[in-house]
C-alpha cells in the first residue's frame, strides 16, 4: 500500500525537484498501482503521477523557529517566498527587533518553534500546563496534566508536596482562588 495524499499537498515526483500540487486522487491504475492527477504551481499544467514516486516537501525551516545569520540569531516570521528566479527568502526578526528579510541560503543552524504549550480554560482564564501559580493565601500550585473537566482530581500539585491534590480546578479557585501565574 504506498501511502496516501491528499489535494492540495505539494509533493516531488521522482528524483526531480519540481514541485507539483495534487489535484485529485487516489485512483487505482494498471496492477493495481495508485495514481493522483497533479499540476504546476501555476495550475497550468496536469499530469498522472504514480504514489509510490512521490513524495511530500518537507519544509526546511518553519515560522517561530530561529536561525543563524552571519552568526546572530534571528526569529522567522514568514516565508518561504520565492523570488521568482529560484532563491527562497524569508522574513525576519534579528537580536535588536529589527524586521527584515534574509535568503534562505544564508541561514544555518535552525532551531523549530517551541511547542505552544498545553492550557485548561475555566471561567475564561487560561491555566498553562506546567507553570505555577500562587493562589489568595501566597501558597504555590502547579497544574500537572489537562484535566478532562473542570470537577477532574489529581491534576494539581501544592508546590514542595510529593503527591498530587485530590482537589479540583473548580474547588481549587472556589476555596484559595484567584490564582496568579508566576513569572520567572
Amino acid at each position: 500500500m504506498s501511502e496516501t495524499f491528499t489535494t492540495g499537498e505539494t509533493v516531488t515526483i521522482g528524483a526531480a525537484n519540481t514541485r507539483y500540487r495534487v489535484e485529485v486522487g487516489p485512483y487505482q491504475g494498471p496492477g493495481d498501482m495508485t495514481f493522483y492527477v497533479v499540476s504546476d504551481p501555476a495550475r497550468t499544467v496536469f499530469r498522472t503521477a504514480y504514489a509510490n514516486a512521490m513524495e511530500r516537501i518537507t519544509p526546511a525551516f518553519e515560522v517561530g523557529g530561529t536561525v543563524k545569520i552571519l552568526g546572530e540569531t534571528c526569529t522567522l516570521l514568514a516565508g518561504p517566498f520565492n523570488n521568482g528566479v529560484g532563491s527562497i527568502w524569508w522574513a525576519i526578526r534579528d537580536s535588536d527587533g529589527d524586521e527584515l528579510s534574509s535568503g534562505q541560503k544564508d541561514m544555518t543552524d535552525y532551531q523549530p518553534p517551541a511547542p505552544a504549550p498545553e492550557t485548561f480554560t475555566y471561567n475564561g482564564v487560561a491555566y498553562e500546563v506546567g507553570a505555577t501559580y500562587e493562589d489568595a493565601e501566597g501558597d504555590l500550585w502547579t497544574l500537572e496534566e489537562l484535566p478532562a473537566d473542570e470537577r477532574a482530581n489529581e491534576v494539581w500539585r501544592m508546590v514542595g508536596d510529593s503527591v498530587r491534590s485530590i482537589v479540583s480546578t473548580v474547588n481549587l479557585l472556589g476555596w484559595f482562588g484567584p490564582l496568579t501565574k508566576v513569572t520567572d
